[in-house]
């Protein structure tokens, strides 16, 4: 049987930023079950991110910009953030 992947949040897990979860409904669950087995997964959570995190938003721009360098995740500065103020007494 052909396996999808399927976002753990999108079957009712609440693994979402905000601890909640984007439930499919369950017709379309049942359909899809149906004809492939669901491999389920939080890509975030199994990269070790708590539940609950800070949201991940993208600072003036869109996604594709963000792969393309030109703007940036806020997440990401304020961690950029913390690492350098962790480090900078170290460097000294």
């Amino acid at each position: 049987m052909e396996k999808v992947l399927v976002s753990a949040c999108l079957l009712g897990n609440k693994v979402r930023y905000n601890a909640s979860c984007l439930s499919v409904p369950e017709s379309d669950l049942n359909w899809l079950q149906t004809g492939v087995e669901l491999v389920v997964c939080c890509p975030e959570v199994s990269a070790g991110l708590p539940i609950p995190r800070a949201p991940a938003e993208i600072i003036a721009g869109q996604g594709v910009d963000v792969l393309q360098g030109a703007a940036v995740l806020w997440a990401m500065m304020v961690l950029m953030s913390l690492i350098s103020l962790l480090l900078a007494p170290k460097m000294r």
